[in-house]
């Protein structure tokens, strides 16, 4: 039987004008992007950088709009794409993304510059969420709950030296570098300039690469060293130590010879002088005072040499290494093995907003809960007004931040868990241990003994339920699994604009925004 169907004319066209503003449903949340970005002070995206059209001169062509950009990019994250390419690309094949761009595609070049161009811009719009969600009624400081999650770096595993390696490679690559420039000044000494410019000489940008990772890995390794001597005023590193001990060594070896010396010459005298000198004295290496002193400098400079050979190489020093494609990432340790990336530190408020994130190459997380604390005291002065850090109830963290410092430090109410045996000492609690020998400091013992009472377990476990779903809904299969831009500040600019997609998401799902809501 003969079957009808719609006619398929794919040459057919538009039989009236399109309108734009009917290619999405009413509450497709690209309207609400929209809506969004022209609700807040977008001013600093706004300014021009020099040599850029502006009024007085009217040369080359007239850029995008900057909200249209931004409106572009949030979107863009909220929907896990954030290559530039790929951005383009779907601004070509996508309802939504075409939407956004206004029918106006910019190229990958426009939309990776303008993210580039606007680090400081992109904390200003951290903010600006923050106020939309004050302004909706969002913001809830009874505990905040601070966590750090490691996210990929923009390079390879593969792309990491250690310092030997890198040091070799720096010496290559000078060796090479010279023996090019030779041949080049050999070539116009011939009349023939076959050298290429130094934009396009691959061998100098390799140069350049290996000099600034060199560069990286000493600061990071005084960095090193100043954390520890802060840590512990009074205390030395390995390696001074060593050296004090090769010092002392040699002064006792000096000390034994100088020794033998003088019995030596006593001896000669007495021949000299025709009274029986008694027996000969043994050569210096001989005696034992020497043998055992010449034995104590042996070992005290094998210690140095190995304090100062990394444990990779055979010695006992820490093993320093660094990343030829992004220096400032580090290779951290995760529960899936090791991943060269960034440990990215969120501290979340009780309606699950982020209210303060940053970004270090610091695998552990101790270090970061003063500096996140204070951050996310601003960032409440700055939105909820002068009384906004009084917000803050209790402060959660896991054992990742325990330390005396940190439980004696300034600033909110803390629970941070002493062990990740807390939740045994809940369903156990007449054996838990609460002796201070163990904790070394009577600090640590109460904050675990709280944490065995009912009270303080309550109110510990909050932490989990707070911090980790917005881990998971920031870094969820089409999150921000990793980085798409190198180096440390705009690893860290790119966090901001992730945390401040994922809090005007929260914004939308929360309060159930409707188009038009927003600009009321």
């Amino acid at each position: 039987m003969a079957r009808d169907y719609r006619p398929s004319n794919l040459d057919q066209g538009f039989l009236i004008p399109p309108d734009i503003r009917d290619w999405l449903d009413n509450d497709h949340v690209a309207w609400l992007v929209i809506e969004a970005v022209a609700a807040m002070d977008t001013s600093a995206f706004h300014r021009r950088r020099p040599g850029r059209r502006t009024k007085t001169s009217m040369a080359g062509r007239a850029g995008y709009d900057p909200d249209q950009l931004l409106a572009l990019l949030i979107y863009a994250y909220a929907v896990g794409e954030r290559s530039s390419r790929r951005i383009e690309k779907l601004c070509w094949t996508d309802v939504a993304f075409r939407v956004l761009c206004g029918n106006d595609i910019p190229d990958h070049t426009v939309i990776a510059r303008f993210r580039a161009e606007h680090d400081k811009a992109f904390e200003n719009l951290f903010t600006e969420v923050l106020v939309l969600c004050k302004a909706n009624g969002m913001g809830r400081f009874g505990e905040l709950a601070l966590d750090g999650t490691k996210i990929a770096a923009n390079a390879a595993k593969d792309a990491t030296r250690s310092e030997q390696t890198l040091r070799k490679m720096a010496r290559e690559s000078i060796d090479d570098a010279y023996r090019t420039d030779k041949a080049d000044t050999d070539a116009i000494r011939r009349g023939r300039d076959d050298s290429l410019p130094p934009s396009l000489r691959s061998g100098e940008v390799r140069t350049k690469t290996i000099a600034a990772a060199v560069e990286k890995l000493e600061a990071n390794k005084a960095a090193d060293i100043d954390a520890r001597r802060a840590a512990d005023p009074n205390g030395k590193d390995e390696i001074t130590t060593a050296d004090e001990r090769v010092t002392a060594a040699e002064g006792k070896y000096e000390q034994a010879v100088t020794v033998h010396r003088a019995s030596v010459d006593r001896w000669q005298s007495r021949v000299d002088a025709g009274v029986r000198p008694g027996r000969k004295p043994k050569s210096a290496q001989d005696t034992s005072r020497v043998k055992y002193a010449a034995c104590r400098l042996e070992r005290a400079r094998d210690t140095a040499l190995a304090v100062r050979t990394p444990k990779s190489e055979g010695g006992r020093g820490k093993n320093y290494r660094i990343n030829l494609t992004d220096p400032d990432s580090a290779l951290m340790k995760t529960r899936g093995g090791f991943v060269q990336g960034f440990n990215a530190q969120l501290m979340v408020s009780s309606d699950y907003l982020i209210v303060a994130c940053h970004a270090s190459a610091d695998g552990t997380d101790m270090q970061s809960y003063v500096p996140m604390v204070a951050a996310a005291e601003a960032v409440l002065e700055s939105v909820w007004g002068a009384d906004g850090k009084k917000k803050i109830g209790t402060v959660l963290a896991d054992a990742g931040y325990c330390s005396v410092a940190n439980l004696t430090a300034e600033g909110p109410h803390r629970l941070i868990a002493t062990d990740s045996r807390r939740h045994r000492a809940r369903t156990e609690p007449e054996n838990a241990n609460t002796d201070t020998s163990e904790h070394k400091s009577p600090e640590v013992a109460a904050m675990r003994e709280y944490l065995t009472t009912e009270d303080g377990h309550a109110r510990y476990i909050r932490r989990g339920a707070l911090v980790e779903p917005v881990n998971a809904h920031l870094k969820d299969r089409r999150g921000l699994r990793q980085f798409a831009r190198r180096g440390l500040g705009a690893v860290n600019a790119e966090l901001t604009l992730a945390a401040a997609v994922t809090n005007l998401q929260r914004l939308f799902t929360t309060k159930n925004i409707t188009r038009g809501a927003l600009l009321a």
